[in-house]
């Protein structure tokens, strides 16, 4: 091999190696951005199978008193309306 065709050679095989160099290192970071999606979507689904398994084995329902205080007024509301219209229709009233 002559000098210049072996200059020529170790030239070529420069560039390639720059070249693997970079594609590796844009690789490396398409995987590193890859690999935070995955673990994301990795606790994503960890919090909702978490969600359904509390869904499948019932909703606790713990009311405040303000709720049940709200309820029962809402309550009585219907049922006195219902006395009145009762009372009205058979002429109590």
């Amino acid at each position: 091999m002559r000098p210049n065709e072996r200059d020529d050679l170790l030239i070529r095989l420069d560039e390639r190696t720059i070249n693997i160099y970079k594609l590796t290192e844009a690789q490396e970071s398409h995987l590193r951005e890859l690999n935070q999606r995955v673990s994301k979507n990795v606790l994503h689904i960890d919090r909702n199978d978490k969600r359904l398994l509390h869904l499948e084995e019932g909703v606790n329902l713990k009311f405040t008193k303000k709720q049940i205080a709200a309820g029962s007024g809402s309550i009585m509301t219907v049922v006195a309306t219902l006395i009145v219209a009762i009372g009205k229709i058979a002429g109590w009233w």
